[in-house]
């Protein structure tokens, strides 16, 4: 179940369905959609949740994820540079590591610092930091770097590209339109995230109401 989810992209539905279909021919039990879901929480928890060695060379990744509802997720990922240089500095999802993922209702520079104080006890001290810069994320990793002035912070080159982009096409129609052509997408893509996580009776509804 949690390969068919995780490495072959199905829904959580998608992996009862299939395995429905596979139980006529293989002796195998059909798991409700909930039971699959459950199961990759617990092991995503457990990822979360294991030891992490300790190294001089940590590099962190923060960037908050997309806003559903009220609430913000704080990621930060983080890959070695040794390991960084081994894989000709363009690493692929699997070689970096999931250190931390925070919620919460504000997210401000001190709460920031605060994430990554918690995550350098169990890492070590990063030597750098990359982010898009976003204000609070910014003076968090700037309130860090008070008691680590060895660490770098660098500037994610692709917020780096896109703000020039944005100053250099702002008065643009064409811009102006792909940028209301995005924000019409993105609100399509929460609401599907949001249909995905509630149950299939309140989801049915939702449609039906969105609709």
């Amino acid at each position: 179940s949690v390969h068919l989810y995780l490495h072959a992209s199905f829904g959580c539905r998608g992996v009862s369905r299939v395995l429905r279909l596979l139980a006529g021919y293989l002796p195998l039990g059909v798991p409700a959609s909930t039971t699959v879901l459950n199961w990759c929480y617990r092991l995503g928890l457990a990822v979360l949740q294991r030891p992490l060695p300790r190294r001089d060379d940590w590099i962190f990744v923060l960037d908050h994820t997309v806003a559903l509802g009220a609430l913000k997720c704080l990621v930060v990922l983080g890959i070695p540079a040794r390991r960084l240089a081994e894989t000709g500095y363009s690493p692929r999802h699997c070689d970096m590591r999931v250190l931390a993922v925070e919620v919460t209702a504000k997210s401000t520079g001190v709460w920031v610092e605060a994430v990554l104080e918690q995550v350098s006890t169990r890492t070590g001290v990063p030597v750098q930091i990359v982010s898009d810069h976003g204000s609070d994320v910014r003076k968090g990793i700037a309130l860090f770097r008070q008691q680590a002035p060895a660490c770098v912070e660098t500037y994610d080159i692709s917020h780096a590209i896109a703000t020039q982009l944005k100053a250099h096409w702002h008065d643009d129609g064409y811009w102006q339109g792909f940028l209301t052509q995005a924000a019409a997408t993105l609100s399509r893509f929460q609401q599907t995230e949001l249909l995905f996580l509630l149950p299939p009776r309140q989801c049915t509804k939702a449609r039906y109401m969105h609709v």
